[in-house]
């Protein structure tokens, strides 16, 4: 019996200590890279067009009547894209992320924050 209590409680013990998957990955993330997975699924646009990031890596829009498509990924929390607009080739670039409310700012490297509106 005693045996039996031991064991109950070592066993209430140690699932108290458990996470669950999404909590682990949750403190394995940084707050960057939490700020731009809160992207994730949301349309963001300006005055020029709008895009959506997607959770398999793939980035989907329209800027000035031209499809826009590439992937992204975080790279040391940033930002990191690819990809086209119609003709017009976009370099690979990382860029800061930041969210004030509904307004989201993207910053590439040494230029002028992008502001979207994420809806």
């Amino acid at each position: 019996m005693y045996k039996a209590i031991v064991a109950a409680c070592a066993a209430l013990t140690l699932s108290a200590c458990m996470q669950t998957e999404t909590e682990m990955t949750q403190d394995m993330v940084s707050p960057e890279e939490a700020t731009i997975q809160s992207l994730v699924g949301k349309r963001l646009s300006n005055d020029q067009g709008y895009a959506t990031l997607h959770a398999d890596g793939r980035v989907t829009g329209e800027f000035g009547g031209a499809v826009f498509a590439g992937t992204w990924t975080v790279v040391d929390g940033q930002y990191c894209r690819s990809g086209s607009i119609g003709e017009r080739e976009l370099p690979y670039e990382c860029q800061d992320v930041s969210v004030n409310g509904s307004e989201v700012s993207f910053t590439p490297p040494g230029g002028d924050a992008r502001i979207f509106t994420m809806g």
